[in-house]
């Protein structure tokens, strides 16, 4: 996966997630590499990382400043900050950054470009990722989702290329459903799942 700025390409993230029950990441950032993580997850980063704080996920929006405010609104009622913290590699040289989880459970890292360009998550999933990746509200046809699903049922469309970093409470289970396969589960135990799973309200 890559993308360029200042005529530079931008290669996937060298990752390792550590840690058991309080985990962090820590990925390695080329020359000129950015990522992008909620505020007050930075746990450490290298000398030469510079650091800075951009409205909503940082993405590029047509309707300039104003269209940035709106997609940042929009992304607060999804459980996320509407700054985000911006990490540059200014050296040219590799350089590291650590991003921790806000609290006990599992880092979960998924390469959008095999989930079709976008993934749902539970609200104030999203932890970390690759600049140009978008969060916004989920938008369900049925009312009864958001309406009857509970507070902690609004979701969250992460939505891009490269990796993104999730964080769910808990010890997580992986689920794959066939085409005419259903699941009923909980509304406040659903991490996460493929754009093209339908979900509703019973």
């Amino acid at each position: 996966t890559t993308n360029t700025k200042k005529g530079k390409s931008m290669s996937k993230f060298d990752y390792k997630i550590h840690g058991n029950d309080l985990q962090y990441v820590q990925f390695t950032l080329a020359a000129g590499q950015e990522a992008i993580a909620e505020q007050g997850a930075m746990m450490f980063v290298d000398q030469h990382v510079a650091m800075d704080a951009v409205l909503g996920d940082g993405s590029d929006s047509r309707f300039g400043v104003l269209g940035r405010f709106i997609n940042a609104l929009k992304r607060s009622f999804t459980g996320e900050s509407m700054f985000s913290s911006l990490y540059t590699n200014d050296s040219d040289y590799p350089q590291s950054i650590a991003i921790a989880a806000p609290g006990p459970g599992e880092i979960v890292p998924i390469n959008l470009d095999e989930q079709n360009g976008s993934i749902i998550c539970q609200k104030g999933a999203y932890l970390a990722g690759q600049r140009g990746q978008r969060i916004q509200l989920a938008l369900q046809k049925r009312v009864r989702v958001g309406l009857f699903g509970g507070e902690g049922f609004i979701m969250q469309k992460i939505s891009g290329h490269g990796t993104v970093f999730i964080h769910a409470s808990g010890t997580l289970k992986q689920v794959t459903l066939g085409p005419a396969d259903t699941l009923k589960i909980d509304t406040g135990c659903l991490v996460g799942m493929s754009s093209n799973v339908r979900y509703d309200i019973k």
